[in-house]
């Protein structure tokens, strides 16, 4: 976030053409839509939504394909990541909009990856069938 502030200052600093409202405005509804999407997954998820993968079932381990999760199999994810490319063009940053397309993408691959692996081995067929239908809506991850 530190190189984000120093593009910022720098290029209003030396070449504020780059900064256009329009893409600010953009990445406004951006930070408010993706808070929006997580924040509903949470509720949703209640108990069921944590900020780390479990590698343990716990008795109260419910699978969630209701609310939110019928059109998205992560959207807490998918919120986070709206959310962060939307600080960047609110800030109309195109380098760090760049850097974190980049390093949030190669995160949450990694993450759906090991989170899938556990919920399927939790959840089994149910996991599966729900997989199948259900897309994570983040670009190149299925």
């Amino acid at each position: 976030m530190l190189l984000a502030c120093l593009e910022y200052w720098l290029e209003i600093r030396y070449c504020s053409i780059l900064k256009f409202k329009v893409i600010s405005r953009a990445g406004l509804a951006g930070v408010i839509t993706g808070e929006v999407i997580r924040k509903t997954a949470m509720v949703t998820a209640k108990r069921n939504f944590t900020h780390d993968v479990k590698f343990e079932r716990q008795q109260e381990h419910i699978l969630v394909t209701q609310g939110i999760y019928r059109y998205c199999r992560h959207p807490g994810y998918l919120g986070w990541l709206i959310w962060v490319l939307g600080t960047q063009a609110l800030l109309a940053n195109p380098i760090c909009l760049a850097g974190f397309s980049i390093v949030a993408w190669k995160f949450f691959q990694e993450r759906i990856a090991v989170e899938e692996q556990q919920l399927r081995r939790f959840f089994g067929e149910s996991y599966t069938q729900y997989a199948a239908k259900t897309p994570t809506l983040i670009p190149f991850i299925r």
